[in-house]
């Protein structure tokens, strides 16, 4: 048989604890049970949240692993023989503040552990990147606090943060 790249047999359907990625497909009658997608989030952890509802619901949760999604996660960069994908500031907020806002929202272990890997494993990873290589380094990094202190303590939307720039 063939595997895909997690050596994973390709032609295998495999139970999941929850969906956490974009590209699923649901059913109506998923849709009926679970309701819509909830547009506050509007990009980053809408399909997350989603399928922690759809889990919390009894709803199981198959990952086809002949299916590949091709997905780009922001932009790439290269700066002094470094490569690394970078985002626009207002989705920096958004990544951070869905993840928070998630976890607030539905407080189950699934939605922590993510809102964890977000924050501390990804995030520390992503602002040591905007420290070291990365353009417009201050704006970014108030997009990022910006967000984590929204997701803590306020339920501001997006707009209220679309535009950061710290240029003159």
């Amino acid at each position: 048989p063939r595997t895909n790249g997690n050596n994973r047999t390709a032609d295998s359907w495999e139970t999941a604890d929850y969906y956490f990625s974009s590209g699923a497909l649901y059913p109506m009658e998923v849709i009926d049970k679970t309701g819509p997608f909830n547009e506050d989030y509007f990009i980053d952890q809408i399909d997350t949240e989603y399928g922690f509802r759809a889990a919390k619901e009894g709803i199981r949760i198959v990952r086809c692993n002949l299916c590949e999604l091709t997905h780009q996660l922001g932009y790439s960069k290269s700066t002094g023989g470094k490569n690394f994908n970078t985002y626009s500031p207002a989705r920096l907020y958004d990544i951070n503040r869905n993840c928070i806002k998630v976890a607030r929202d539905l407080r189950t272990r699934e939605s922590l552990h993510n809102c964890y890997n977000c924050l501390v494993i990804y995030g520390l990873k992503m602002g040591w990147n905007i420290l070291r290589y990365d353009d417009d380094k201050a704006a970014k990094l108030l997009a990022i606090i910006s967000g984590i202190w929204s997701g803590l303590f306020s339920r501001l939307p997006r707009r209220h943060f679309a535009s950061f720039s710290c240029e003159t």
